[in-house]
């Protein structure tokens, strides 16, 4: 388990400690603080979540942004790679417009409940910014009429006019023939447009306000953050991992303050997205991509210019060198980050004879690949979609319970029982029960010492070693449950030496696409063969169950 006896002892005395101390106070805090921000329209953890992101002045690729393989394909009479990124960006373009035209339908779950649409405004654009203290987030204009987008081509970037004075876009002709012009412009030598976004805040928010301190620039910043979104074209081919890894960790990709940047290949068929996470979530990406496969670009584009202009900092010579070394650290920093994908074989769905989800298996074959690894079990992460609610963002799933390690253990062991499969199944689905009626535990944990700190208390619940076993992620997992939008992702592992998990199942088959830093990380390949084992191991078990049910 997470801890040893002792530890877990010493963890049990600092509970009672706090539960029976300062917790109470923290807990009647809270609770009036969730009354009073419910009435504002946001929960009891909206402010505190923004807060711990914006709290991050770290480059934020290596933290928290993300990188996305998108399933947004074009028609396939348009074979210039121009007409179809034009094609592309016209369409996302209509899903923004859309949305600030205020004509997005109400988003519904699949039994009908309504989500919460707050995540929606990352779709006006803005830019977390990097004042000197702590981040903010400048939020893009609400309306849809004369917006633009921000291309990056080559080191190079320009705003591009997406719509007209009444909110409508502009075709795809006259939007293709900006982009043909801006991509005939030559390779920037030196520091290209967007790299200095990839300093994290505490080193970027000096240079922003000296470099603002002349109109050009700070006109040049206001158009950044005003535009709906980022959309950078590359010319250059890859293979499906490497491109996902050039979509969040390559210097210069995207303004990577932006809440999102749609990534172009010129050379082969890959979309992709660079996100920055402060406001949105994977399930409202997800949605916001379904209705851009749905629209058909020009259905009602208005016939007009697309006007663009091109963006460029005046550098004082010395700023400029020293944020081209601090890029430098940045850029050594990235290179050994890598994202490797490997499909495990399974079994069919039909020759599955007992009630399992995709997200109790794939995590029972998760850990046990990191018991066999590593020869002990810490903690993972499954992110859970909490949208039904008001503000709702994400819950935390601590998929490693008593009964999935003793699941684990048996199977590594070779005594994996019927008994052992049905009971690590039972304690996740409670694990994703409570999470879906709000009564998990680690977000609250998160908010009770969000709230010590502001009434000037320092628990030593929170300094304890249970809380670091708890809340330190080897495996940072997620799923976007298909890959019809979002086809997999990629992220900056949770801490030094862990694994980033974007998973996905198919029938026979599930997906493991893992980030990593090759620097730190240790025995991946072994991890990678203990999937296949594992995944072999848990389905000899699933089988036994099927036959006795």
């Amino acid at each position: 388990m997470l801890l040893d006896d002792e530890q877990y002892q010493r963890t049990q005395q600092l509970v009672r400690d706090f539960s029976e101390g300062e917790g109470t106070q923290c807990q009647a805090e809270l609770e009036g603080f969730a009354e009073a921000e419910c009435a504002e329209g946001r929960n009891w953890m909206s402010e505190m979540w923004l807060e711990a992101y914006l709290a991050g002045r770290t480059p934020v690729t290596l933290t928290s942004n993300v990188g996305f393989s998108l399933a947004l394909t074009t028609d396939e009479s348009l074979g210039d790679p121009i007409e179809r990124a034009a094609d592309l960006l016209v369409r996302c373009a209509a899903t923004h417009l859309e949305h600030l035209r205020s004509e997005t339908s109400e988003q519904l779950t699949p039994r009908g409940a309504p989500l919460c649409m707050q995540q929606w405004r990352y779709l006006a654009g803005g830019a977390r910014h990097p004042p000197a203290d702590i981040d903010g987030f400048l939020p893009g204009p609400t309306g849809a009429a004369n917006r633009s987008v921000l291309v990056l081509w080559k080191g190079n970037a320009a705003t591009v006019a997406i719509s007209d004075a009444h909110g409508q876009p502009l075709s795809r002709a006259a939007v293709g023939a900006a982009l043909r012009e801006i991509t005939a412009l030559a390779p920037v030598d030196g520091l290209g447009f967007a790299d200095m976004s990839f300093l994290g805040g505490e080193q970027l928010a000096p240079h922003l306000a000296q470099l603002c301190c002349d109109e050009l620039n700070a006109a040049t910043y206001r158009a950044v953050t005003e535009a709906v979104f980022g959309f950078t074209l590359d010319d250059r081919p890859a293979d499906e991992d490497e491109h996902l890894r050039r979509s969040v960790f390559q210097v210069g990709m995207a303004w990577a303050y932006k809440p999102s940047t749609f990534l172009v290949s010129l050379a082969d068929d890959f979309v992709g997205m660079h996100v920055e996470h402060t406001i949105v979530d994977g399930g409202t990406l997800k949605t916001s991509i379904e209705r851009a496969q749905q629209l058909v670009a020009d259905t009602t584009a208005t016939e007009q210019v697309a006007r663009w202009q091109q963006l460029a900092w005046a550098w004082p010579e010395a700023l400029e060198e020293q944020v081209a070394d601090q890029i430098d650290q940045v850029r050594h920093a990235a290179a050994s980050h890598r994202v490797r994908t490997h499909r495990v074989p399974t079994l069919p769905q039909a020759e599955i004879g007992i009630r399992m989800s995709h997200d109790a298996g794939i995590q029972f074959v998760l850990l046990y690949a990191q018991l066999a690894t590593y020869g002990r079990v810490r903690s993972t992460y499954e992110a859970v979609d909490m949208r039904e609610y008001q503000a709702g963002r994400t819950e935390c799933l601590r998929p490693n319970t008593i009964a999935a390690v003793a699941l684990a253990t048996a199977m590594r062991d070779g005594d994996a029982t019927v008994e052992h499969l049905h009971a690590a199944l039972a304690a996740h689905r409670a694990g994703v029960i409570a999470c879906k009626t709000g009564q998990a535990f680690d977000r609250h944990l998160f908010a009770l010492r969000s709230v010590a700190r502001k009434l000037g208390h320092n628990p030593q619940l929170f300094a304890g070693e249970g809380y670091r076993a708890l809340t330190s992620d080897l495996l940072s997992t997620t799923s976007l449950g298909d890959q019809a939008q979002i086809v997999r992702y990629a992220f900056a592992p949770a801490i030094t030496g862990g694994i980033g998990v974007d998973y996905n199942a198919f029938d026979g088959e599930y997906e493991f696409c893992l980030s990593v830093d090759d620097a730190t990380v240790e025995r991946l390949d072994e991890f990678v063969a203990n999937l296949h084992e594992g995944a072999r191991r848990l389905f000899e078990v699933v089988v036994s169950a099927g036959r006795a049910a």
